[in-house]
């Protein structure tokens, strides 16, 4: 992409001269000058083309429909609370079906594990 400085050819002979009455350090000003102008031009459309693809315009449509806003809200807890609530299910199934298998294998260590937590639990209740 290509920088534009100057409008018209008038413009640009006026800058031309205006280049030549300058000391060497004002010319090395002015280009760096116009280098940064040059830059900030590329940002700038770059932020635009940023925007227009976060399509911002069809988002502040929608903020301003409030039922809409609500609905959707509405639906999407239902579908998050639905969700959590067949995944917490099918997880516990798991976890249950896993334990009363690791029962009958008779597993030693966890088997022992729990045979302990027993024995703890028992010396409480007798110590009350």
């Amino acid at each position: 992409m290509m920088c534009r400085f100057f409008v018209s050819a008038h413009s640009k002979q006026v800058h031309e001269k205006a280049d030549m009455n300058q000391t060497k350090p004002e010319r090395e000003w002015h280009m760096r000058r116009r280098k940064m102008q040059c830059g900030m031009e590329k940002r700038l459309n770059e932020l635009a083309l940023m925007l227009e693809k976060l399509n911002l315009a069809d988002y502040l449509v929608h903020l301003h429909n409030t039922k809409r806003i609500l609905r959707n809200n509405f639906f999407g807890g239902l579908a998050r609370g639905l969700g959590l609530a067949v995944g917490f299910t099918l997880l516990g199934a798991l976890v249950l079906y896993l334990l009363q298998q690791s029962f009958l294998n008779n597993l030693p260590l966890i088997g022992d594990f729990i045979a302990d937590i027993v024995e703890i639990a028992n010396e409480r209740l007798k110590l009350r």
